[in-house]
């Protein structure tokens, strides 16, 4: 299911970079397009940089155990230990990739047009920089790409997206609390996505209350987490709608290839799910 769920992401960043060798030009439909693309690439960051946290997390406890089997067991330890020395770096990264991303979201969502223009370039160059920071992660289709193995290989991926991370850090954006939400000021009425992420989170209330084993648990947040992407989808979609109307001598491809993809995905996940609830009621009985 997590290879899965990766392959959407991909997917999913990658629509947000359509467009981003372009230069801006000075007229309403460049900007409209750019808008939209830099909605889309707010969603993306606001639902998988905490998830890319918590698996670089849960891989320095994987490899911290296997640092300590290999002390029970008498084995060299330097693998092992350069591997969470890169971990620790890398979830060092994650979190200043969530402060930056959401620095970029507070400075749109307020309108500060100076700081906009400063920060125009960088904003633009983020995910591709954050990528290079974070080989192999997410990016099923690339096979070539493949983690650092050692803190000096970690460190050489992340220059470019320290750069960017040390300018945007010089003009101390305030972030608010919590930080600013496409989803909270989008403009899709009746949202699928929304209503299905209304129902899902309260069914993982329910899981949590009963005590459900961790792997209902876990399938339920990855339901939710595939709800958000479909509700991203809609606001993009919507948006495209909006923006192609508004300038039919420019059109927009408006993929929904994407939205069945994540359908699927969603219901294999709930199938899984489902199996999981019969077997809990049966081993009861």
């Amino acid at each position: 299911m997590k290879k899965a769920v990766g392959v959407v992401m991909c997917m999913l960043i990658g629509l947000t970079q359509i467009g981003f060798a372009q230069t801006q030009t000075p007229t309403s439909a460049a900007n409209d397009k750019e808008d939209l693309l830099r909605t889309l690439r707010f969603g993306n960051r606001e639902l998988n940089l905490p998830l890319r946290l918590q698996n670089d997390e849960l891989g320095l406890k994987n490899h911290g155990l296997d640092n300590d089997i290999a002390q029970l067991q008498g084995r060299p330890e330097d693998k092992d230990l350069a591997r969470i020395a890169v971990d620790r770096f890398l979830i060092e990264q994650d979190k200043a990739a969530i402060t930056v991303a959401n620095s970029f979201a507070q400075v749109w969502s307020t309108g500060d047009h100076e700081l906009q223009r400063k920060l125009f370039d960088a904003e633009k160059q983020f995910d591709e920089a954050d990528k290079n920071c974070h080989p192999g992660s997410n990016r099923a289709s690339e096979e070539s790409s493949v983690p650092a193995a050692t803190l000096e290989e970690a460190e050489a991926n992340c220059a470019r997206f320290h750069s960017i991370y040390l300018m945007v850090s010089r003009y101390q954006i305030t972030v608010s609390v919590p930080p600013p939400s496409i989803f909270k000021h989008s403009n899709t009425l009746n949202s699928t996505g929304e209503k299905l992420l209304q129902a899902d989170n309260l069914q993982l209330k329910r899981d949590m209350a009963a005590h459900r084993p961790a792997r209902l648990i876990l399938g339920d947040q990855m339901v939710i987490g595939l709800d958000k992407q479909l509700w991203l989808q809609e606001i993009s979609h919507t948006n495209t709608v909006e923006y192609n109307n508004k300038h039919p001598q420019e059109q927009m491809a408006n993929d929904l290839d994407i939205v069945k993809l994540v359908t699927d995905i969603r219901r294999r996940v709930l199938d899984i799910q489902n199996e999981l609830r019969r077997q809990l009621l049966t081993t009861k009985r």
